[in-house]
């Protein structure tokens, strides 16, 4: 009995701390230094996940490489990260500050965590020149579930061992 609770407590919890709900969408456009800013105002001290996707044309002809939010020259050997090829970060930043989105990703979907300020965020593509590239990005931002799963763990298990010890 105790593998069976325990297999859906953990199950619980599992699907409660892997759902974020989406509560914003846009488009970023590479092309513009201002960058978009988000629809909503991120409350002060939530977590977030930012998430973004997609590809655009990165340069100007002929030059011009395939790129998405942490990477370009996608299409071609050796696939270069947009970090630290130039004297400043190259790539989406928020609010200023640029976005180490790790590893490169073939479905050219990165995230990272943010924290709300309790204002709307500012998510920018940081280039010179912006003028020489062609489309935009898509930006998700969703919010991280409080521990609400965890919570619902833990009296689960504390049940457990109230029943273990009123066993005879």
């Amino acid at each position: 009995m105790f593998k069976a609770v325990s297999a859906t407590v953990a199950a619980v919890f599992l699907s409660t701390a892997a759902t974020a709900a989406t509560i914003d969408t846009f488009e970023l456009d590479v092309t513009s230094a201002a960058g978009t800013d988000s629809n909503i105002v991120l409350e002060l001290g939530q977590t977030y996940r930012l998430t973004v996707s997609g590809t655009f044309m990165l340069g100007s002809n002929p030059t011009r490489h395939v790129a998405d939010a942490e990477y370009f020259n996608l299409g071609s050997d050796p696939l270069q990260p947009l970090d630290g090829t130039s004297s400043r970060e190259i790539g989406v930043g928020v609010d200023g500050a640029d976005i180490d989105f790790g590893e490169f990703r073939a479905d050219r979907v990165y995230t990272a965590l943010i924290q709300g300020t309790g204002s709307t965020i500012n998510v920018f593509y940081s280039d010179n020149p912006l003028l020489d590239n062609v489309g935009s990005l898509r930006v998700e931002i969703s919010a991280v579930p409080l521990p609400a799963g965890a919570l619902l763990m833990l009296s689960g298990i504390a049940g457990l061992g109230v029943m273990r010890r009123r066993k005879p």
